[in-house]
């Protein structure tokens, strides 16, 4: 269970264009998969380790990670990652500009989903089909198989609708309909501003303003473009950030306005190299390029020219090297170097042949298989025809015999499920009642015992702790023994202890990461038990139900550590994952039997009751290495 939260704490880095952080947190995850040989984990990190690559820019390392990700899953059998896998490698060949390839193996991806009847894989594959044509320069082809993607999303409430109506508007620009682009990018900000979806809304504005830009409304489209980058540039996502800096460059530049051009496209650039975003790099370099070379700089231009083929020369990027080619052309004749020129042009006519080829021998595969279809087709539906006839008089002698008795079946039939349902409802709405009433009470018993310890603690501070606190003031001022002194202030120390573990001022105060900072502190600082304690994502405080049953969870288990399990080591992880607060609690003591999980006190019972009332999960089990390893899953609730 462990690996699956490095993996998704992983995923939500590399979303924020954090790559370097989410490479740590797969190669944690693999090293752990690979200690406890837990094939699956293998399969997930690798999977991490390509997309993230993909996102580098690094398509070769890509391949490379997903078809090792995909061999594991194979010696699995498991269909739906052997999909997910085969998905991820078609995307990069797309990428990479080896759309052939990527089209046979989306064909089968396709075949996969459909024998799992998984529409919103279906409508995945469907998306990333159209790319594969988008690619090829096929818009018409592409926006066909993106509106039957966009209407699969549609009738599910897929989450990823508003990426297809983003990829529409893209494919209705190149298709010259600016109407309707901006209709599918005013759908998608709509849409994501309905869910609250602050990636959509950027996408949003992001389309609209290139729409704007194309119909030469370059203050409209700043408007929009600056809106789409401030949400980017609050959600620290760096990939976006470097679209919107380069989308804002490029309109600057096509209003002449060079210096401010200048000023957005190296905001771009240094994310990019930051990052390890070699796309968009490339894409970058390519623009001050072209910048250097209306500014009559054509050595800076040269420079930053070869830069980029050397990036598209490791990555295997077609696309991006054609376009790196004919800027090349462009600049070397700028400046009267024909001869370089020339020597381009040639390199782009033989990419260009390259790419030429390889898309027509696509396109007559796909005549070919149609071709194939209709002539199958054609011959089924003869055969079909003159075994029709035939059926069609063997059962109309059939029906009036079976007619009347299937009536009445269908009669006895629906009364049985009519009851059935009324009965099964009942059944539903009694047991919905009790599991209510069994939670209440569950809340009820929650409450009474915090209340009380708020009671006690409030009584041992303001009456107890103040009678033990003028003791001492009247032991100070008599002759009274020195073991007597130490021994009144070891009790008042203990009381100020039981009282703050009753009531945590500090949680209350400050939140749950100081509360449990405070607690380890306070309980370990004495012991022979080291710990280490990290967290991430927990800038928002959770709603004060949450937080207190996260806290007594670690006090119940730091205790059991101290108590019973004879470790010298205590790791505690707490991340927020999406909705979610996972709290990962490691010893490396004597673990837990299964004897003694069935036969668990009232400390444990406690805190499991907490997790299942806020709507959580407890696992506890055995570490291979040795030890307890304690994972608490919970919604967070701000």
């Amino acid at each position: 269970m462990k690996v699956f939260y490095l993996t998704e704490i992983g995923w939500e880095y590399m979303n924020d264009g954090q790559f370097d952080v989410a490479d740590q947190f797969a190669a944690d995850a693999l090293k752990l998969a690979e200690q406890i040989n837990y094939k699956p984990g293998l399969g997930d990190s690798y999977n991490l380790f390509g997309s993230n690559a993909n996102m580098r820019g690094n398509q070769a390392k890509a391949i490379e990670y997903h078809e090792k990700a995909l061999a594991v899953r194979k010696t699995l059998n498991d269909k739906r990652g052997i999909a997910a896998s085969m998905n991820n490698i078609a995307n990069v060949n797309n990428y990479i500009g080896n759309y052939k390839k990527s089209l046979d193996i989306l064909q089968e991806v396709y075949e996969l989903w459909k024998q799992a009847k998984d529409t919103v894989a279906i409508a995945s594959t469907l998306n990333n089909i159209a790319v594969a044509h988008y690619y090829l320069g096929d818009f018409q082809k592409a926006i066909d198989f993106m509106l039957q993607c966009a209407t699969m999303r549609e009738i599910k409430n897929d989450p990823g609708l508003m990426n297809t109506y983003s990829n529409i508007s893209a494919i209705y620009r190149e298709l010259g309909s600016l109407e309707l682009s901006e209709q599918f990018a005013q759908k998608c900000l709509d849409l994501a501003i309905h869910e609250n979806d602050d990636h959509g809304i950027a996408d949003g504005y992001i389309n609209l303003g290139v729409v704007e830009r194309e119909r030469k409304n370059f203050t409209v489209a700043l408007g929009y473009l600056k809106k789409g980058m401030d949400v980017f540039v609050s959600m620290n996502y760096a990939y976006g950030m470097i679209n919107s800096y380069g989308n804002i460059a490029r309109c600057f530049s096509d209003m002449n306005q060079m210096d401010s051009a200048r000023y957005y496209l190296n905001q771009s650039l240094q994310l990019a190299e930051k990052t390890g975003n070699n796309t968009g790099l490339i894409d970058d370099l390519v623009m001050l390029a072209d910048i250097d070379m209306r500014a009559k700089k054509f050595e800076a231009a040269a420079e930053s020219l070869m830069k980029a083929e050397s990036l598209c020369l490791s990555s295997g990027n077609k696309n991006d090297y054609l376009s790196v080619l004919k800027k090349a052309i462009e600049v070397y004749e700028a400046k009267g170097d024909y001869p370089k020129a020339l020597d381009y042009a040639r390199k782009q006519i033989a990419l260009s042949d390259s790419v030429f080829a390889e898309n027509l021998e696509t396109k007559l595969a796909e005549m070919q298989t149609r071709f194939d279809v209709e002539r199958i087709e054609d011959e089924k539906n003869k055969l079909e025809q003159a075994s029709k006839i035939s059926a069609l008089e063997t059962r109309q002698a059939q029906f009036m015999n079976y007619g009347l008795l299937a009536l009445v079946l269908v009669i006895i039939s629906l009364a049985g499920v009519i009851v059935i349902r009324l009965r099964s409802k009942q059944k539903i709405k009694l047991a919905e009642e009790i599991t209510h009433q069994q939670k209440l009470g569950v809340q009820a018993v929650i409450e009474a015992q915090e209340e009380e310890r708020k009671r006690i603690a409030r009584e041992l501070h303001d009456s107890v702790g103040q009678q033990l606190a003028v003791l001492k003031l009247n032991l100070s001022k008599s002759m009274a023994s020195t073991q007597t002194a130490e021994l009144l202030e070891k009790t008042i120390t203990d009381v100020r202890s039981i009282s703050h573990q009753m009531l945590p001022v500090t949680l209350e105060k400050f939140g749950l990461v100081p509360a449990i900072r405070e607690l380890l502190d306070q309980s370990l600082q004495h012991s022979s038990v080291a710990f280490h304690f990290e967290s991430h994502g927990l800038d928002q405080r959770m709603g004060e139900k949450t937080e207190l049953a996260l806290f007594r969870v670690c006090q119940e288990l730091i205790s059991n550590v101290l108590k019973h399990a004879r470790a010298n080591r205590l790791n505690l992880q707490l991340y927020r994952v999406r909705q979610n607060v996972v709290l990962i609690i490691e010893d490396n003591g004597t673990g837990i039997s299964s004897t003694a999980e069935e036969n668990a006190g009232m400390g444990l019972l406690n805190i499991k009751t907490r997790i299942l009332n806020i709507g959580g999960e407890l696992s506890m089990e055995n570490a291979t290495h040795g030890g307890l390893v304690a994972t608490v899953r919970v919604p967070f609730a701000a």
